[in-house]
C-alpha cells in the first residue's frame, strides 16, 4: 500500500514538473517572439528618425528659399 502511494506521489510530481517545463517552453517562445518584434520596431524607429531628419532639413531649406525672394521684395518696395 505504501509503495502505491509513493508511486502516485511520484507520478503527480512528474506531471507537475512536466507542466512546469511546458510553461517554461511557452514563455521562452513568447520571449523570442517579443525580441524579434523589438528588433523590428527598433529598426523602424531608426528609419522614421532618419525620415524626420530629412524632412526637417527640407523644410528648413524651403524656408530659406522662400525667405530670399521675400527679402528682395521688401528691399525693392518704394516707401510712400
Amino acid at each position: 500500500m505504501k509503495s502505491i502511494e509513493i508511486t502516485r506521489q511520484l507520478i503527480n510530481e512528474m506531471k507537475s514538473f512536466q507542466d512546469q517545463v511546458t510553461e517554461i517552453e511557452k514563455l521562452k517562445n513568447h520571449l523570442e517572439l517579443k525580441e524579434e518584434e523589438c528588433k523590428r520596431l527598433t529598426g523602424e524607429n531608426g528609419k522614421l528618425h532618419e525620415d524626420l531628419r530629412s524632412m526637417t532639413l527640407k523644410v528648413v531649406s524651403y524656408e530659406k528659399i522662400t525667405a530670399c525672394p521675400d527679402e528682395r521684395l521688401e528691399s525693392a518696395q518704394i516707401p510712400q
